[in-house]
């Protein structure tokens, strides 16, 4: 069995899995028309099911997987994509899967918004008349506009992860 707590706005909603007869059931009745009596592979998405067999697989062995992200379709077909972190306890003499899933819609928006905004920031970059090198934290070069590559000799390819100082 597999149980999972899924994390909405207000509450934790509980649901039992039992993977021998792949049907789900639940503690509490929030929300238990999407998943009820359907098999877990109904409501993952059909490009995340071998991943999931295999993740299931790791969790028995490795005692629990931590950040695995996969996409939830409900009845709709609406998808959802969730983040499950899943421990092996032992429950009446066997082994099951405690899971809890977190809905990552508004992470993964702002993610979106954050590589859309660097796109945005290195076409500035790369467009202006002046040489630009561009560096981490850590003074490894990350970004080198053309005339930047006129001025040193090196491609954006030459110099992606090399120490600026080289």
């Amino acid at each position: 069995s597999v149980f999972f707590f899924f994390k909405q706005k207000t509450a934790y909603e509980i649901y039992q899995c039992d993977w021998s007869s792949d049907v789900c059931s639940s503690d509490l009745r929030q929300r238990l028309e999407e998943i009820l009596g359907r098999s877990v592979l109904e409501w993952i998405a059909p490009y995340d099911h071998e991943r999931n067999k295999v993740e299931v697989e790791k969790c028995f062995a490795a005692g629990s997987v931590r950040n695995l992200e996969l996409d939830y379709i409900d009845r709709e077909g609406k998808i959802t994509p969730v983040e499950v972190n899943a421990t092996v306890v032992a429950d009446k003499g066997r082994r099951i899967i405690l899971a809890m899933l977190r809905d990552l819609t508004e992470h993964k928006k702002r993610e979106q918004e954050i590589i859309r905004e660097k796109e945005r920031l290195a076409v500035t970059l790369r467009s202006i008349g002046d040489g630009v090198i561009c560096t981490d934290t850590m003074g490894m070069v990350t970004m080198v506009n053309k005339v930047a590559e006129k001025m040193t000799g090196w491609t954006q390819a030459d110099a992606f992860a090399r120490p600026l100082d080289d």
